[in-house]
């Protein structure tokens, strides 16, 4: 019971933000990017798609000042849960985990460096081989990205 209410909150709450930006530039003022990284590590999916809804949403449509703290946002914390959810996430968590790291390399490079050092590079080899339509569009974004950012 407990789960599914968060995950309906969740949800909620992304899609509350999707209709107002002001409603996520609120959450990042009172309770910071770690409250996202913590619902990308909830052990249930809703939950976890949400926050990188959330995450995504912060990462394309934020003004200057969320993008500051989504940049200096601790990378010990945030990357390696994005890689487990490459590594075992569904097909739609995948994909907009893809599309997250995709965002925070456009942010800064630096993010693409230390995603270097992860498990990141032979887990694309991996998801290229996914039949999954929505994870390959994803996945071609995402390299796109990176291929536009790699000198």
């Amino acid at each position: 019971k407990i789960e599914q209410l968060r995950g309906t909150a969740a949800s909620t709450l992304a899609r509350a933000a999707r209709s107002s930006p002001a409603v996520l530039q609120l959450i990042l003022d009172r309770f910071g990017i770690k409250l996202l990284v913590t619902g990308l590590r909830d052990p249930s999916p809703k939950v976890q798609q949400a926050s990188l809804n959330l995450l995504n949403r912060g990462l394309g449509d934020l003004g200057a000042r969320a993008r500051a703290a989504l940049a200096s946002e601790d990378k010990s914390s945030l990357l390696p849960t994005l890689v487990g959810l490459l590594e075992r996430g569904s097909a739609v968590l995948r994909g907009k985990a893809l599309l997250t790291l995709a965002l925070l390399f456009r942010l800064h490079h630096r993010w693409l460096l230390v995603a270097c050092g992860t498990k990141l590079l032979p887990l694309i080899d991996r998801l290229a081989k996914d039949k999954e339509q929505y994870l390959q569009s994803c996945l071609e974004a995402f390299l796109n990205t990176v291929v536009h950012l790699v000198p």
